[in-house]
């Protein structure tokens, strides 16, 4: 039995195993989310209302979101009132103060980008006029965490590939669909729980699963890894953190668990393999036990039961269980602009899973995809939208991981079955369908090309990373 050790992340995301066209793929990405992304002040209030929380914890070191609460707003408003409370859809009143309705996972995230940019504004701020946020430069760093972690959700989707056994051309165009052609470029322009939440379980299967080769001539593969200290705890932490992100994640922690006892990942005899991932997930919802209990008093209190805008969705049930509609399905999958969830991974990801089940070894790796699958889009129809402007697919963002998998599956047999003959048609549909991610609503002008001048300060960072990932 071989175990895994040290508190590094696995070597398929090291340096060493990423290629150069997908690092450089990434930082593309990463660029081109940024500058099609819309501004957080009042192009949503779900966004507004993270950036208000953001910004109280930068300033005002608490999560009472008074001084911020007009971010909040469909439209800009002043910062410390409400006019109309119909304008404030996702806001939560309890004993005086505002609060953000959503957990703080996403505002925990988004704070160092914020701050930083709060301090390279200083630089800026003698030429540059304040806006309602405070500063231009603080809105697009941002911006620019939510942009960056979509990028970074490509790579891991595509290091989780190369683990699931796929060639690097079958996981480099999965992860390609993924970015250019599925709902994960709407959603990393916007400070959102979302987009986090597919990083997060983008990562978490990352870790999850073992290195697999891509044929098994036994049932399961020699060199079968049982999680150690390192893997297990940066897992549990992944899993752990997705709820303090979005608490509908919490399903994730379950089914994650099954999987690794049935793979033999963990093991009861192997006291690291369990105190690891036990001891990352508390560590990673200890953030959401913490906000609750400094708001309310007690850990298991959200602020979601004190909505004000949408009282219809104050409750557990009915705002997790209660908003299905078939007919958001079909527009999920198959509606308009950046909102439609990805056509060729739905489609392509759907084969690669049932292929994925036909190979030797991998069964147990099939059902964790599509468990993770059907729980995706389940809840996501499931859920009751608090807000304006959030598209169903948001909700069900996260089964896009799964399906990036998949759809690496299906481009090996896509390359076997045409005998690699006809291997550019997936790239040249994929270009054509980027095109119209691109052109569709919100448009194809680059609303923040502009602000693309105050990332210059990170050229130097960006530049000595490129030199240190090429060593």
């Amino acid at each position: 039995m071989k175990l895994e050790t040290g508190f590094l992340l696995p070597t398929a995301v090291s340096s060493s195993a990423i290629p150069p066209f997908m690092g450089w793929a990434t930082i593309l990405l990463a660029l081109l989310y940024f500058v099609t992304a819309q501004p957080i002040v009042g192009s949503n209030s779900a966004a507004g209302n993270n950036l208000a929380l953001t910004a109280a914890l930068a300033n005002d070191h608490n999560f009472a979101i008074d001084h911020f609460v007009g971010f909040a707003a469909r439209n800009a408003q002043p910062l410390g009132f409400v006019s109309n409370i119909a304008d404030y859809p996702n806001l939560s009143y309890f004993q005086g103060h505002y609060y953000s309705d959503q957990p703080p996972g996403t505002s925990l995230l988004a704070l160092p980008f914020y701050q930083s940019g709060h301090l390279l504004a200083l630089l800026f701020g003698s030429v540059l006029p304040a806006t309602l946020a405070g500063s231009k430069v603080t809105l697009a760093y941002t911006l620019l965490a939510c942009a960056l972690v979509g990028a970074v959700t490509v790579l891991l989707v595509y290091a989780a590939a190369r683990k699931l056994g796929s060639a690097q051309a079958s996981a480099r165009y999965a992860a390609l669909a993924l970015g250019l052609g599925s709902a994960l470029w709407g959603a990393a322009g916007r400070l959102m729980p979302p987009v986090f939440s597919l990083g997060l379980l983008s990562l978490a299967l990352l870790l999850a699963l073992p290195p697999l080769p891509r044929e098994l001539a036994n049932s399961r593969p020699s060199t079968k890894l049982v999680l150690g200290w390192g893997s297990g705890t940066w897992l549990g932490l992944a899993l752990g953190f997705a709820v303090t992100v979005d608490y509908g994640n919490l399903v994730w922690t379950p089914i994650f668990a099954l999987y690794l006892i049935a793979a033999g990942r963990v093991k009861f005899k192997q006291v690291s393999s369990i105190v690891g991932p036990l001891g990352g997930w508390l560590l990673g919802i200890l953030p959401l036990a913490v906000y609750n209990s400094l708001i309310f008093g007690r850990p298991w209190a959200f602020t979601y039961g004190f909505e004000l805008g949408d009282t219809s969705a104050t409750t557990l049930l009915t705002r997790y269980l209660g908003g299905f509609n078939l007919a958001d399905l079909s527009l999920a999958l198959f509606g308009g602009g950046r909102g439609m969830l990805g056509p060729f991974l739905l489609f392509f990801g759907v084969w690669g899973l049932i292929a994925l089940w036909g190979q030797r070894g991998k069964r147990k790796e099939a059902v964790l995809l599509a468990t993770l699958l059907v729980v995706g889009l389940g809840l996501g129809l499931l859920r009751h939208p608090v807000g304006d402007d959030n598209g169903r697919a948001d909700f069900m963002l996260t089964a896009l991981a799964p399906l990036g998998l998949a759809t690496a599956v299906w481009h090996e047999r896509f390359q076997f079955l045409t005998r690699l003959e006809q291997r550019w048609v997936p790239y040249l549909a994929t270009i054509g369908l980027a095109l119209y991610y691109f052109i569709s609503r919100p448009g194809p002008g680059l609303a923040n090309l502009e602000a693309v001048i105050y990332l210059l300060p990170l050229v130097p960072v960006a530049g000595l990373g490129v030199i240190i990932w090429q060593l």
